[in-house]
């Protein structure tokens, strides 16, 4: 059932929710503490990401294959996150974002290999 559905997906169907949440997390940030970078980064990315989608979402009309630059996004984002987590030894919020930008990167690798899975097998037929 996994791998019907992740077959079925484009990336813009994983960054664009994900560009939305981590810049809410920026904006809560800002309204909890006060934390202008918070706000200015988490904006970055997110506007860097909705970016990725766009050019993929018009690229996948005839293309399956996905942006490689939402993926190295994502994954910048996981390494900076991660590199904040063991500087402050606070969870939150680094580590649920170095938590959740990692989960999103294995999930843009899985939606890429189900595209391109789902590419040859209408070849072979």
């Amino acid at each position: 059932i996994w791998s019907i559905h992740v077959a079925a997906m484009q990336d813009y169907h994983v960054t664009v929710p994900f560009a939305f949440i981590l810049f809410l997390g920026g904006v809560a940030g800002y309204v909890r503490k006060g934390s202008l970078p918070s706000l200015v980064v988490s904006g970055a990315f997110a506007l860097a990401l909705l970016a990725t989608s766009a050019a993929s979402m018009r690229k996948s009309f005839g293309n399956r294959k996905g942006s490689p630059w939402s993926k190295a996004i994502v994954f910048a984002l996981t390494l900076a996150m991660a590199a904040r987590w063991s500087t402050t030894k606070k969870f939150m919020p680094a580590g649920i974002a170095c938590a959740t930008s990692g989960f999103v990167f294995v999930l843009l690798i899985l939606v890429d290999s189900g595209s391109r899975g789902e590419k040859t097998r209408k070849k072979a037929s």
